[in-house]
C-alpha cells in the first residue's frame, strides 16, 4: 500500500456573485444593444447568450452531478468497516487482510466512480467556458472609437457654427421686419417709389422717434447686408433681402437639426462601444471565474485521489471536495 502523509488539497473557490452579476449583466447588456454600425460582432450576440447559458447550465448541472455522486459514494462508511476490522482481535490476520483487501477493493470502486464524475465534469467545465471565451467582441478597427469620437466633434462644432449664424441671421431679419411694418404702417411705400429714404428725408418725417429708429437702422442694416447705400436699394429689396434671410435661416436650421441628428447616432454608436467595451469585461469575469471552478476539479483528480491509496488521505481529500462543493452548490441551487 502506498502510505502518505494527509495533505490539504488547493481549491480555489470562484466568486459566485461576481458571477451572477456578470451573467445578469450580459444578458441585460446584448439585449440593449444594436450595433448597427458593427455587424460582424452583432452576429456574435446570440451565440454569446448560448454559450453563456451552456456554460452556467455545465456548471450547474456538474456540481448536482458530484455532489450526488458524493452522497453515494459510502467511503465514510468503508473506512468505519475498516476500523472494526483492524480492531477486531476474533479475526485471524488472514482474515484481516483478506476483509481489508475486499473494502480496499470497494473503495477503489467508489473512488474510481466520484474520480471519473469530477474528471467529466470539469472537461465539461472546462470546454464550455472555453467556448465562451473563444467569442471575441472587440471591433477588429481599434481606431473605431477614435474616428466615431473625431466625427462627432466635427459635427459638434459644424452644429455650433450654424446656430451662430443662424442667431445673427435671426436678429438681421428681426430688423428688417420691423423696418418693412413700419414702412407700411406709415405708408412710406407711395412716398419713396423709386429709392428708399435718406438720413435726411429720414428726418423729415412726422412719426414716432421708435419708428424713425427703426426705419434708419433696419435701412443701415440692408446697407451692410448689400453693401449698397440706400439711393440705390427700393423698399423691393428690402423685402426680398427679408425673404432670402428666411430661407437662409430655414436652410441653416434643416442642416444644423441634420447634424445634431447624426451627432445623436454617433454618439449612441460610442455609447455602445462603451456597452460592448463593459459586455467584453463582463464576459472574461465570468470567464475567469468558471475556470477557478475547472482547474480546482482537475486538481482533484489529478493531485487527490490519484495519487494515494491511503484511507486517510482519500477521506481528507473526499471531505474537502464536499465542503467545496456543498458552498457552490449550496450557492447555486438558490439562484
Amino acid at each position: 500500500m502506498n502510505i502518505s502523509t494527509p495533505t490539504p488539497a488547493v481549491f480555489d473557490l470562484p466568486d459566485k456573485a461576481s458571477m451572477d452579476t456578470a451573467r445578469q449583466l450580459i444578458h441585460t447588456q446584448v439585449a440593449s444593444l444594436s450595433l448597427e454600425f458593427l455587424p460582424v460582432i452583432k452576429e456574435k450576440l446570440p451565440s454569446l447568450k448560448t454559450a453563456l447559458n451552456v456554460a452556467d447550465t455545465q456548471c450547474l448541472n456538474k456540481l448536482a452531478a458530484i455532489t450526488a455522486q458524493l452522497n453515494t459514494a459510502g467511503l465514510a462508511n468503508i473506512d468505519q468497516k475498516q476500523q472494526q476490522v483492524e480492531a477486531d482481535t476474533r479475526l485471524s490476520n488472514e482474515q484481516k487482510e483478506q476483509a481489508l483487501g475486499m473494502l480496499n477493493a470497494q473503495r477503489a470502486r467508489e473512488v474510481s466512480a466520484l474520480t471519473a464524475v469530477v474528471r467529466s465534469g470539469a472537461q465539461a467545465i472546462a470546454q464550455s467556458t472555453d467556448d465562451l471565451q473563444q467569442i471575441k467582441l472587440q471591433p477588429t478597427n481599434s481606431s473605431i472609437h477614435e474616428a466615431l469620437q473625431r466625427q462627432l466633434d466635427t459635427l459638434t462644432q459644424q452644429s455650433a457654427d450654424k446656430e451662430d449664424k443662424m442667431s445673427t441671421i435671426a436678429e438681421d431679419r428681426r430688423l428688417l421686419d420691423e423696418t418693412i411694418k413700419t414702412y407700411e404702417q406709415h405708408k412710406l411705400v407711395d412716398l419713396f417709389k423709386e429709392t428708399l429714404p435718406s438720413t435726411e428725408e429720414l428726418s423729415a418725417l412726422s412719426m414716432p422717434s421708435p419708428h424713425l429708429m427703426a426705419l434708419q437702422v433696419g435701412i443701415v442694416r440692408l446697407q451692410k447686408l448689400l453693401g449698397k447705400i440706400s439711393s440705390a436699394l427700393t423698399y423691393s429689396d428690402l423685402v426680398d433681402e427679408r425673404d432670402k434671410l428666411r430661407n437662409r435661416y430655414n436652410s441653416l436650421m434643416a442642416e444644423s437639426r441634420s447634424a445634431q441628428k447624426e451627432a445623436k447616432a454617433i454618439a449612441r454608436n460610442l455609447e455602445e462601444l462603451a456597452t460592448l467595451a463593459s459586455l467584453d469585461n463582463n464576459r472574461m469575469i465570468w470567464v475567469q471565474q468558471s475556470k477557478k471552478l475547472s482547474e480546482s476539479l482537475y486538481h482533484f483528480v489529478n493531485n487527490g485521489l490519484t495519487q494515494t491509496d491511503d484511507p486517510a488521505a482519500i477521506s481528507l481529500h473526499v471531505s474537502q471536495l464536499s465542503a467545496y462543493i456543498k458552498s457552490l452548490y449550496s450557492v447555486t441551487r438558490t439562484v
